[in-house]
């Protein structure tokens, strides 16, 4: 097993955490869709929701290879990505309109992970 990097993030791990990131985010929203009117126990069992799972899985493979070479500290702050991404695709495809404090928590929360992402890069 190679020792997680002292100096944080390389190319391959951002690469990784930007990845696992993407599919939280897109496992996130097929979840929602594969649950939007479901009444039953049965209406949640479909293919969207199999699909989310899946790319649940996809990036916890991503996230595991990336905590194997980068310290916690500086990987898990890279789940709030989620957040931003999840926002987004409401956004884009649900017609949602987040608030101004969402939307200025949403900045802060990317001028972090931007923060972190440029002080690591070894």
């Amino acid at each position: 097993m190679t020792p997680a990097s002292p100096s944080g993030l390389g190319w391959p791990v951002l690469v990784a955490l930007v990845a696992g990131s993407l599919c939280a985010a897109g496992g996130t929203f097929l979840l929602k869709l594969g649950a939007n009117g479901a009444t039953a126990l049965f209406d949640y069992v479909n293919m969207r929701v199999f699909a989310g799972f899946a790319l649940y899985g996809i990036g916890s493979a991503a996230w595991i290879f990336a905590m194997s070479r980068a310290p916690l500290s500086v990987v898990y702050p890279f789940n709030a990505l989620t957040f931003i991404l999840v926002m987004a695709a409401g956004m884009a495809v649900l017609g949602e309109r987040p608030g101004p404090a969402v939307i200025a928590g949403s900045l802060m929360i990317l001028g972090g992970i931007g923060c972190i992402a440029i002080g690591s890069l070894a």
